[in-house]
């Protein structure tokens, strides 16, 4: 049995929700694939242009809290917002939404102030169309054109270590026998290499990942799952 997916659902899905019957070790990275940058989308009208005037402005609203909006309870768009609130010192509240088509709607309709999404080729026509606006980048790398000049997390003073951003990969059944584990990472290496696979993911401004040995892959998957247990921990965030 293979799985292709991302944290939200190989990691965190076990340790938020009280009826999923696995957990982020009962799974073996075969190869991660490519990683999506993560940004900070607002409503077009928002005051607020930068990371560092969002956190000013959720202080200055702790009367009305500013919305963000996710696709869904526990995943890590939903946790970024509670940590992002910990980290302002204001409250925000959380709308979740039944995938990120809906909420990404409902904020060019101006009904939420903000969200945390992976960065999409086609913002860039929502920002030409005075759609949304993007004011914050949480990735290591720059932005694409016309985005480069987004204020990254590391340009702010009250995001300094916020950097975040979310893969997806190729894993198996803890035990899956070792031949067949080899032969699966064998092929994924081989069509990682086409032209036509990694122009499609490029397409879709994702980035990918180098070449990796089953040892360091699995290495990658452990200080992931340590990462997201970390994350879960810090926002304090209850199994339901």
């Amino acid at each position: 049995m293979l799985f292709q997916g991302s944290p939200n659902e190989l990691i965190l899905s076990g340790l938020v929700n009280k009826s999923v019957r696995y957990q982020p070790d009962d799974f073996r990275m075969v190869a991660p694939v490519a990683i999506s940058h993560l940004v900070v989308i607002a409503r077009a009208h928002l005051p607020a242009g930068t990371l560092d005037q969002l956190a000013e402005l959720a202080r200055t609203r702790r009367s009305e809290p500013m919305t963000y909006g996710s696709p869904g309870l526990g995943t890590l768009y939903h946790l970024l917002g509670e940590l992002a609130s910990r980290r302002v010192g204001a409250p925000m509240t959380h709308v979740p939404y039944k995938g990120g088509t809906p909420m990404v709607q409902d904020l060019m309709g101006g009904l939420i102030d903000f969200a945390f999404v992976p960065y999409q080729s086609n913002y860039a026509d929502l920002v030409k169309q005075g759609r949304i606006k993007i004011i914050g980048s949480l990735a290591d790398a720059r932005l694409p054109a016309p985005f480069q000049n987004v204020q990254s997390y590391r340009d702010t003073q009250n995001f300094k270590d916020f950097s975040f951003s979310i893969w997806t990969g190729y894993l198996v059944k803890r035990g899956t026998p070792q031949r067949l584990v080899e032969r699966h990472a064998a092929a994924l290496q081989a069509a990682l290499k086409l032209p036509q696979v990694r122009g499609s993911l490029e397409a879709q401004a994702k980035t990918l990942f180098s070449p990796m040995s089953l040892e360091e892959a699995a290495a990658y998957y452990r200080e992931e799952a340590a990462r997201y247990r970390e994350l879960v921990k810090t926002v304090g965030f209850e199994p339901q």
